[in-house]
């Protein structure tokens, strides 16, 4: 797919448009790795992600979903004979760690938009490597229209968020 079909991405003032796609991709990486590195650090109640006013959104799964998954997918795997693959544990590295809370106010930002909770929740999901099929099942729409909706979340980040983009990612 091209750039100029992207849904909501328009070249940046003083950007031609394959610098924005280059910005789009450093926006998704910093976004996913933000979420990993929330999940991963630390916090045995995790009360800060629950409460009503914290302004983060809700995983859309919980840990244990996502082991279970990962199990059922190995298990399908291994009846069909097909390699298993071991997950690795992300570990954020301290910049992730630096910049994970700017990201996720973005997030936040996101959520309050109109669209903004579906939106939110697929980027989670997706930056916690749930599959598009699975996806589909959720959601009920095809393959297609969840990649739109994911894209033009993240244009939509990046409209509002260019500039700190490349000051985070380094």
């Amino acid at each position: 797919m091209g750039a100029t079909e992207i849904p909501g991405l328009k070249p940046r003032p003083g950007l031609g448009l394959d610098q924005t796609v280059e910005l789009q991709k450093k926006c998704l990486i910093l976004i996913d790795r933000s979420v990993l590195t929330l999940a991963a650090l630390p916090d045995k109640e995790r009360r800060f992600q629950r409460s009503p006013g914290s302004g983060l959104p809700e995983p859309v799964y919980t840990k244990q979903e996502l082991d279970a998954a990962a199990d059922f997918e190995a298990q399908l795997r291994a009846s069909k004979g097909e390699p298993t693959r071991k997950l690795r544990r992300f570990r954020p590295s301290p910049r992730d760690v630096g910049r994970y809370l700017d990201v996720l106010a973005w997030l936040s930002e996101l959520w309050r938009s109109a669209n903004g909770p579906r939106d939110v929740k697929l980027i989670i999901a997706r930056a916690h490597g749930v599959s598009w099929w699975r996806l589909t099942h959720q959601y009920g729409r095809s393959e297609a229209t969840l990649r739109n909706w994911h894209r033009s979340a993240v244009a939509q980040v990046l409209s509002r968020h260019w500039k700190e983009i490349d000051r985070l990612f380094v």
